[in-house]
């Protein structure tokens, strides 16, 4: 019986081990993810107004910097971004890249202002250039999903 009890007691810390390697694992795969820009980071789900506003936002700019046009576009509330799809799409023709810094974030009846700066890398022929924005968006629930209401960027540099 009590070489029964061993290798039972045994047979039970190997599989512990096993359980906990495997949750550990799982945790790693699944806070590691790639941005499109070649870095990786910890994705977590967003809880607060606050969060969910700027989750949008940083797939906005991630869908851009990714050339995922349709994706970003459809993130605008309907009609929002002021423009048809085919000008959107225009409007990023010499976009190689946006670096993305969120500044501040206000939570506001209902919505949440992201204050930010972009720095707009551009591409023209064999020019390469770069133009700092400043200006947030307005994010806010339609039907249960968290879309752009409204935006603002100015150029400052």
């Amino acid at each position: 019986i009590s070489v029964l009890l061993t290798v039972l007691l045994l047979l039970v810390l190997v599989l512990g081990g096993l359980v906990t390697y495997a949750l550990r694992h799982a945790q790693v795969v699944n806070n590691s993810g790639n941005t499109g820009g070649g870095t990786s980071q910890t994705t977590t789900t967003p809880v607060t107004p606050s969060d969910h506003a700027k989750a949008v936002v940083q797939q906005y700019y991630n869908d851009i910097n990714n050339k995922n046009y349709h994706d970003a576009y459809y993130l605008w509330e309907r009609n929002a971004s002021g423009q048809s799809y085919a000008s959107f799409v225009n409007g990023y023709a010499h976009t190689v890249s946006d670096a993305l810094t969120i500044s501040n974030i206000v939570e506001s009846g209902g919505t949440v202002k992201v204050e930010m700066d972009i720095v707009a890398t551009e591409r023209n022929g064999n020019k390469t250039t770069q133009h700092t924005y400043s200006g947030y968006y307005v994010v806010g629930q339609v039907n249960g999903t968290w879309k752009i209401l409204s935006g603002y960027l100015t150029q400052v540099r």
